[in-house]
């Protein structure tokens, strides 16, 4: 029991490292952005959720998260065999290569689940009595915190203390949207601009603090040069 809990701590342990040099945070942030730019253009529509230019704008970002994780995922990948490994060197622990594809797959449903969840259920509420309160007073929180789960879980689970901000933040977006004024006469519009919103300040605060922290984990850790003596095989020795 007791080599179980200290495996286990040695995971998080290892964990937490994977996201000390921000490039989880900087991807992260670029992904929400993205699809926040998408929310902030269907919002300039002014137009209901069913109608066919909004399908034509959101759906493919949507249904192509997929790959884009798997893009995001290997860009990581790249960027720290790049600049991380080579400074910090290589450590995986087998449970968590274990629960890797079982994560991975939880997160693109949730992904999933707060991208296109919200705007089924607007649809399906289109026209029906109590739907222009539900959009304007209801989703907003709603959207938070939804959005606020996966941050929160990475928070929890490996002790991130920023993840937690990255939790909260939409949350209070939504809960303080419904009282600021926008001048715009369709509640879609609202909807949309509210969620973009959302989904650009987490990303934004993401992106830049994955910035800083890599930044600093560069300067922390400098690649040392090595000495090369005579009759040593260079490619040996990188």
């Amino acid at each position: 029991m007791e080599s179980t809990r200290e495996l286990d701590n040695l995971a998080r342990r290892v964990q937490q490292t994977y996201y000390e040099d921000g490039l989880a945070d900087l991807f992260m942030g670029a992904f929400m952005l993205l699809f926040a730019v998408v929310l902030l253009a269907v919002s300039e529509l002014h137009a209901s959720p069913s109608s066919p230019s909004v399908a034509i704008i959101i759906l493919p970002p949507i249904f192509s998260s997929f790959a884009l994780s798997c893009l995001f995922a290997y860009l990581i990948e790249a960027a720290k065999k790049r600049f991380v490994y080579p400074r910090a060197g290589y450590v995986k622990v087998k449970p968590l290569q274990e629960g890797t594809r079982r994560d991975n797959i939880a997160g693109l449903i949730l992904i999933l689940t707060i991208l296109l969840g919200p705007i089924i259920v607007a649809v399906v509420l289109a026209g029906l009595p109590g739907m222009i309160f539900w959009l304007n007073w209801v989703a907003p929180v709603s959207l938070g915190i939804l959005l606020g789960i996966g941050p929160m879980i990475v928070a929890r689970k490996y002790h991130l203390k920023r993840y937690y901000l990255f939790a909260v933040l939409p949350a209070i977006i939504g809960l303080l949207a419904p009282w600021v004024p926008t001048g715009i006469p369709s509640i879609y519009a609202v909807f949309f601009l509210t969620f973009g919103i959302e989904l650009a300040a987490v990303g934004s605060l993401a992106a830049i603090s994955g910035l800083v922290l890599f930044l600093r984990f560069l300067l922390r850790y400098p690649i040392e040069p090595v000495d090369i003596e005579e009759g040593d095989n260079p490619s040996a020795i990188l």
